[in-house]
């Protein structure tokens, strides 16, 4: 993944040098070429899972809004050299059905999942034999604040959460596993904001958890309670009796999945 967004840099900022200069005979204008690269990348990514996205098959919201922008892009390209009447900005106020209808396939037919099961012990399988498969990292592992594209991992190792957490990422799917950090006794602030992705946070199941949850489109799930459509939003508490950790957990997505998980885990100590 870091190869091919270092591919793109490297092109887009050839083309772009190319045409400053003259030497290419092409308009290309600069945030139509962004939202093109957006769109191509979503509707790939709505055709084929991430290496921790939970569905299997298409996801057709991510499909729809990747053609969507993708449509907006060229459109703006072939206008803006004259090949089309048709400019960016019609095709963003007349594809609006796109969206539709992609949610309306999401609701008939689904995104796929598939569930994490355990091994004889009971312990649970942290994805350990998909580690080599992961795409981008972003870090350290130390509350910071990221931001992206690409598929973000954040938890693969063990960690420590001593306060707030802060994590943002424009595009790409997102994993937060809180059931690998040593966790410090009181309450934390773990906020989470995604503009186009799959997100799975995973919660350690003997704290407890204040979650809020919107997505702008797509799907949510927060403690096996399904919600789907258009600006869905959930808020969840959860006690655990005699508990010494409470994580207040906020999570942002605009388009894509998104699921807020209890996993059976034991505390880590350092």
């Amino acid at each position: 993944m870091r190869i091919f967004w270092g591919t793109v840099l490297i092109v887009l900022g050839t083309l772009f040098a190319l045409q400053s200069f003259g030497v290419l005979p092409v308009a290309l204008p600069f945030w139509s070429v962004v939202l093109t690269i957006v769109g191509v990348y979503l509707f790939f990514r709505g055709l084929v899972p991430g290496p921790f996205s939970w569905r299997k098959g298409p996801h057709w919201v991510k499909l729809s809004l990747g053609a969507w922008l993708g449509g907006i892009g060229v459109f703006d390209i072939l206008h803006a050299n004259q090949i089309t009447g048709l400019a960016g900005r019609d095709i963003w106020s007349a594809g609006w059905f796109v969206l539709l209808i992609g949610i309306g396939l999401a609701l008939i037919f689904g995104n796929g999942r598939f569930e994490i099961r355990t091994d004889k012990g009971g312990k649970w399988d942290r994805w350990g034999g998909w580690r080599s498969r992961w795409n981008w990292v972003f870090g350290p592992h130390d509350a910071s604040t990221v931001i992206g594209m690409g598929d973000l991992y954040y938890g693969r190792k063990p960690w420590a959460l001593d306060g707030d957490l802060t994590l943002r990422h424009r595009a790409g799917d997102v994993r937060i596993d809180l059931t690998t950090a040593e966790i410090k006794d009181g309450s934390h602030r773990v906020e989470l904001a995604v503009g186009a992705g799959d997100v799975v946070v995973l919660v350690p199941d003997w704290c407890s958890a204040n979650v809020r949850a919107t997505v702008g489109v797509g799907n949510l799930d927060v403690f096996d309670e399904v919600r789907q459509g258009l600006k869905v939003s959930m808020e969840k508490s959860e006690v655990v009796p005699d508990a010494t950790v409470t994580l207040h957990i906020d999570v942002r997505l605009g388009a894509g999945n998104l699921e807020v998980r209890r996993v059976p885990s034991r505390r880590v100590e350092g």
